[in-house]
């Protein structure tokens, strides 16, 4: 069997979904005790959970640890009739601490608002990792950059074409934030799949293909969105120096203004929901239409719950950031001589991108976790 059909969903006890790339890690983690052998696997979304006792692949594995299990059980009731103790079970892995925490089978997850705010916090800490941090700062650095290059004086060749540069600078930008988003997406998915740091090497692994279908995705989402807003806010201007003079124009214009106060309201939190494309497009590992429509459905299915995560997790990651950006703002009042500002400014837009690193880090992280909370661990059998 190719390693790309040989995929597992593993559930655990407390209802946590995992997905493995293949059999020898799923058996691997059962012998280490990371995966309880009262767990259900199933090949896909569409099938039913089986236990692992009941799974060819690990039934010969899974069987003497649960006879052991149920030796370890009688034997501590025994001990609990004849002495008379309050013996509880206390799970090995209690006091760990990071990601592997929120994996404890042992926990029952909370539900509502407390819930949301420990999927969060267990994202925040998941982004404390060095090689998410360097991503992103690298990526912000490279953004900051290009957006400082696009600001510097107009070259003589570009003087009646100065856009060619900006479009230029947003292709550049669409594929430096996407590539560090996808590889912090990589990175976040095979931690929670494998239960183990990501390597380098297992992360980069098919970086180009996700990054281009996250471009095309954004594209189709935030792009069609940011074009809407930008078309509504010049068509009234342009209706009324079309036909100046005219009140049934001046009062269509009008019109269209504030009707399109109202569309903007709408499309607006496009660019929030648009950042669940990424982890859908890296754990399904699907095309950019299946993706979009999965996004579709899920915004459907769970509008209000998807705003109210996005809505914590910007205020969670803003809060968190705010102590790192204070720099950057002081240097906002700084004030040079003319001859030195085009240096400053340039200087300023790299350190602003650097600034707002961890804030996309912790965002992209974050999205992560909320998908698969949605998508496999909250959300009712028939809906997965």
């Amino acid at each position: 069997m190719s390693q790309a059909s040989d995929h597992w969903f593993i559930r655990l006890p407390n209802g946590h979904v995992l997905r493995a790339v293949n059999t020898l890690i799923v058996r691997q983690q059962v012998a280490l005790g990371k995966i309880p052998p009262n767990s259900s696997v199933r090949r896909s979304p569409d099938e039913e959970w089986i236990a692992l006792e009941w799974t060819r692949e690990f039934a010969e594995l899974v069987g003497p640890l649960l006879a052991a299990r149920a030796e370890k059980s009688t034997a501590a009731a025994d001990e609990s009739v004849d002495l008379g103790a309050d013996v509880r079970s206390v799970p090995d892995a209690a006091e760990a601490g990071g990601l592997s925490a929120r994996l404890d089978p042992t926990r029952l997850p909370t539900v509502g608002v407390r819930g949301m705010m420990h999927e969060l916090l267990a994202a925040l800490d998941a982004t404390l990792v060095r090689k998410k941090l360097a991503t992103a700062a690298l990526a912000g650095l490279c953004s900051g950059a290009v957006l400082a290059a696009a600001r510097l004086p107009l070259l003589e060749i570009e003087g009646k074409t100065p856009w060619v540069r900006w479009i230029a600078a947003g292709v550049v930008l669409l594929v430096i934030v996407n590539a560090g988003a996808g590889l912090i997406t990589r990175m976040t998915v095979l931690e929670l799949s494998r239960m183990r740091p990501a390597r380098w090497r297992e992360s980069v692994t098919g970086l180009a293909a996700t990054t281009f279908r996250m471009a095309v995705a954004q594209v189709l989402t935030m792009g069609i969105a940011g074009c809407l807003i930008a078309m509504q806010r010049y068509l009234p201007g342009l209706l009324i120096e079309a036909t100046p003079g005219g009140r049934d124009t001046a009062a269509a214009a009008a019109v269209l203004a504030a009707g399109g106060m109202l569309f903007q309201v709408v499309l607006w939190p496009v660019f929030v929901v648009a950042l669940l494309l990424p982890p859908i497009l890296v754990v399904e590992n699907c095309s950019v239409g299946k993706a979009l429509t999965q996004w579709l459905r899920l915004l459907r299915m769970d509008l209000g719950r998807v705003f109210l995560y996005e809505a914590l997790a910007l205020g969670l990651g803003l809060a968190a950031t705010l102590l790192l950006a204070l720099p950057w703002l002081a240097l906002v009042s700084y004030q040079p001589q003319p001859e030195l500002q085009p240096a400053v400014r340039f200087t300023g837009m790299v350190l602003a991108g650097l600034a707002l690193a961890p804030l996309l880090a912790y965002l992209v992280v974050a999205n992560v976790f909320i998908y698969i909370n949605l998508r496999y661990e909250s959300a009712p059998v028939s809906r997965r």
